[in-house]
């Protein structure tokens, strides 16, 4: 048996605008979905299977612009074939120093691998995560994503990994327009749903 407790903590103050939960670290990897826009290179139209290199759509931001706290803790046990991987994630931040007050926005996560083969070579994995948060400001209502996503993998290599992902994420609770509903933009994920295979 192998235990494992990890924990991380982060702040930033005073920042134009925070990349924690934006670009392309953040966590959702898939691209082209969840998009109303066009693709855009330079002004050019380009086809919608073009990787875009910005934020990847589909990311939950909470979009703390001024200032934002994270604290996580990543506990870890593995038994024989069987590993269990634990996220537990609570950040609070907000957009303008003295304007506006704290809000927050907290992500729990749980993946159960089952690890088999000579080498352990091959695994069965399977995960829920969610996350949820307020968007604008203390009053505004809380938002929430649910992904539950479960993998089929061989390690051909140390470093070549092959896998199948069955992936769904619903959103819960956006508004549909940003603004006045005449002019206003559509929110991308309002009642939004991602579903897929994905290898």
């Amino acid at each position: 048996m192998r235990v494992r407790f990890t924990g991380s903590y982060y702040h930033s103050a005073n920042l134009e605008n925070s990349n924690l939960y934006s670009s392309n670290r953040s966590g959702f990897g898939f691209t082209c979905v969840l998009n109303n826009n066009a693709y855009t290179n330079n002004g050019v139209a380009v086809p919608l299977n073009y990787k875009k290199t910005s934020t990847p759509e589909g990311t939950f931001n909470p979009g703390f612009k001024n200032w934002a706290t994270s604290l996580m803790f990543n506990p870890f046990v593995k038994y024989k074939g069987f590993e269990l991987f634990r996220t537990v994630e609570l950040a609070s931040g907000g957009d303008k120093a003295g304007v506006e007050h704290k809000r927050t926005a907290n992500q729990y996560a749980g993946e159960l691998n089952y690890r088999f083969g000579k080498k352990e070579q091959f695994y069965l994995a399977g995960k829920y995560n969610t996350a949820s948060g307020k968007l604008a400001n203390a009053d505004a209502k809380e938002v929430t994503v649910h992904r539950v996503e479960s993998s089929i993998g061989w390690f051909m290599t140390k470093n070549i990994l092959g896998k199948l992902d069955y992936v769904s994420q619903n959103y819960k609770d956006y508004i549909q327009f940003a603004g006045n509903v005449l002019t206003g933009n559509a929110t991308n994920f309002y009642d939004g749903n991602v579903k897929g295979l994905v290898f």
